[in-house]
């Protein structure tokens, strides 16, 4: 019997042992949640740091309710680091500012072009237990971050969800940009032979218009947001930009086409286009070694879909014809490949295809060698492109032009 009671009572004490409360809790109620961030050089070169903190009771609302509060808090302060700037916002927030919910980053053009300023916040976020290293990341063109983080979006009341999904959206159905999250974009830093790319966000001004008679409330957004390109790097320093064109002509190279439109003539009516939508797409970079300086071979595979036409012809019965197609739909595939290399070659003067990498793979030891003087040898590098075009019989309106 004692024995018994002897179990029981351990028992109870570990029960309580483990059973005890979180000593570090930090209650919701506590917190401030940020959004949306952004860091850039303030005037008087500290580093600035911008948040959006959601305000929950201005988010809330039912049935025919309306808001007309802003449902987030926009605060700035600056600190020598970055680490202090972020702590400096608890002398402004009545909430511990809380990290967690943060998904989208905002770098602005003054930060970037700086030696070792991108470095400063990746550092803290790659540190920090707080933040998480899968927010995604955007560099600012030609605005101050104050200002493109106080733009809306017609389909999300918080900017940073309006960010986040049009983030999503580009690289899924236009590949005309790439958002690569903190880790991703810091393991690209570390990768030799290869310099990373980011989504450029910039400001829209949209036209006002008057709202119609006889509604409720309508609210008119004229200063938006989009993502439109790539900003390139050099190492951590942002170096240049690439339009959505040139951009795209990266990713072909780098295998990260996932969707999109290509635009061709009518091989029967000139004047007339078809748009290709881009299926299944491959790429390898083949490099050479020949008289002791590297050759860079791109072979890409492109599988398209016939998706329109301007003019209704009988085509899916002239093989010729179609052949003609798919040629023209390589041609300007290659020639999207061919412009961003001539601007990476001849303005940016940086590696943003991996072309380094290619070689280190296939040639450890020759790049070794060669590694060090990377810079002098990209700008002159021989680099020949070779697109292999497919488009699909897919249009049932075709078939029906045919018969008739």
């Amino acid at each position: 019997m004692r024995v018994r009671v002897k179990v029981l009572l351990i028992c109870l004490f570990l029960g309580c042992f483990f059973c005890s409360g979180c000593w570090d809790r930090r209650e919701i109620e506590d917190l401030g949640l940020v959004t949306l961030a952004g860091f850039d050089l303030a005037e008087d070169g500290l580093i600035k740091v911008t948040v959006h903190i959601a305000k929950p009771f201005a988010m809330a609302g039912s049935g025919q309710e309306i808001i007309d509060e802003k449902p987030f808090w926009p605060v700035s302060t600056t600190g020598h680091t970055v680490f202090q700037a972020v702590r400096n916002l608890t002398s402004e927030s009545p909430r511990q500012v809380f990290w967690g919910h943060c998904r989208v980053l905002l770098i602005g053009e003054k930060l970037a072009r700086e030696e070792n300023g991108m470095a400063q916040v990746l550092d803290f976020f790659m540190r920090d237990l707080e933040p998480r290293n899968s927010a995604h990341l955007l560099v600012v063109k030609g605005s101050a971050i104050d200002e493109i983080m106080s733009a809306r979006f017609e389909l999300e009341r918080q900017p940073g969800r309006g960010f986040e999904g049009i983030s999503k959206v580009v690289e899924a159905r236009k590949s005309s940009s790439r958002i690569p999250t903190v880790l991703e974009f810091c393991r690209e830093l570390e990768t030799e032979g290869l310099e990373p790319v980011l989504g450029a966000a910039e400001i829209v001004q949209r036209p006002t218009e008057q709202p119609e008679q006889g509604m409720l409330r309508e609210i008119v957004i004229s200063h938006s947001a989009r993502i439109s390109g790539l900003g390139a790097f050099k190492g951590d320093r942002l170096v240049g930009w690439l339009n959505d064109r040139q951009s795209r002509g990266v990713l072909w190279v780098r295998g990260k086409v996932k969707s999109g439109i290509v635009v061709i003539r009518n091989p029967l009516e000139e004047k007339h286009l078809i748009s290709v939508e881009i299926g299944q797409t491959s790429s390898k970079i083949m490099p050479q070694i020949i008289d002791g300086r590297p050759v860079i071979k791109v072979r890409i595979e492109v599988v398209g879909i016939f998706a329109e036409t301007q003019e209704q012809v009988p085509l899916l019965g002239n093989e010729e014809i179609w052949a003609s197609m798919e040629r023209r739909m390589a041609t300007a595939v290659r020639n999207e490949v061919l412009s961003a290399l001539k601007v990476a070659q001849e303005e940016l003067e940086s590696d943003i295809f991996g072309f380094g990498r290619a070689v280190y793979t296939n040639y450890p030891r020759e790049w070794q060698v060669m590694k060090d003087n990377w810079d002098e040898i990209f700008p002159t590098l021989d680099v020949q492109v070779e697109v292999i075009g497919t488009i699909k019989r897919s249009s049932l309106a075709l078939r029906m032009v045919k018969t008739r």
